[in-house]
Formats: C-alpha cells, structure tokens, sequence
C-alpha cells in the first residue's frame, strides 16, 4: 500500500472481518495501520478482525474429536493455500491493544464466535444448537473479556 493505493482521499469507514490481517507479521501491520489511519477520515471508525491465538470452542471440539487442541497456541501457523505456504499470525487481545493504540484512540475489542467452534474445525451443529450458540453470543457481545476466548476478535478504533 502506498499514498495512491485507494483513489479516494478519505473514507467514513474502513472495515474487514475476513481475518486477513492474520497474513501479515507485527511490524507489516503497523505500517498498514499507519497507511489505513491516512485514509480515515477524523473521527471515523475502523472495523478489523483478527484471529485469536486461543480459542475456547474449538479447543472443547478438537478435544472431543480426539485430535490436538493445542495446535493453535503456536500463535504463527503454517497453512497451505492452494499449494502454496503461507503464515498465519494469531493475536491475543492483549497484542491487538498494544499494536492498534500505536495509531488508533477509542479502541474497542469485541469477540467473534465465541461459542461455536470455527469452520476449519468441521463443526455442523443442527439449527436449534446453531440458534442457542448465536443468541448466547449475541447477549455477550459487548463483554470485552469474551475476546480471550473467542476465534476471532473484531477491533474497532477511531482516528
């Protein structure tokens, strides 16, 4: 990203819940914050997900399924996508505070699948177990303390 990534100058919200920020090393995040923070405009809101290094669900699950549920707490995962070797970059909410108040004031963190296990893990609950995970995550979503043990968790700042 350079001064002329984006042809607008400023933006209301700048906002991404896709986790693909969990492609890019410590120090490359701050220099996309640093870039991203030009673009907002004073005032405005930023919208990012990350994914956490612990998560709780799919701890339980991988753990019912009899398979590693420590894997994760590596906090830097090799993954392949589409043939090809990438590293994943897992963020505690504590590291997400101490990189987004380098550029950011009024950061917010909110939890994102806190309860039901995530994709990769292969979890299909039927409706009504879906339906209680979602309605009890929905009631917990502005306890800051569920981030520690969620998937993902959504950061939200202002410039």
């Amino acid at each position: 990203m350079d001064n002329n990534t984006f042809p607008e100058k400023s933006y209301d919200l700048i906002f991404s819940v896709t986790g693909g920020f969990s492609y890019v090393d410590d120090e490359e995040l701050l220099k996309i914050n640093e870039k991203l923070k030009q673009y907002l405009k004073d005032d405005r809101k930023m919208i990012l997900a990350h994914l956490n290094y612990f998560c709780l669900p799919e701890m339980i699950y991988m753990t019912l399924k009899m398979q590693n549920p420590f894997y994760r707490l590596k906090t830097k995962l090799k993954v392949n996508i589409k043939n090809e070797e990438h590293t994943m970059h897992l963020r505690s909410s504590g590291k997400l505070k101490k990189i987004y108040h380098q550029h950011f004031i009024h950061l917010k963190l909110y939890p994102l699948l806190a309860f039901t296990p995530p994709y990769q893990t292969h979890f299909k609950p039927g409706l009504r177990l879906l339906d209680t995970f979602r309605k009890t995550e929905r009631k917990l979503l502005n306890k800051p303390w569920i981030s520690k043990i969620a998937d993902q968790i959504v950061v939200v700042c202002k410039k």
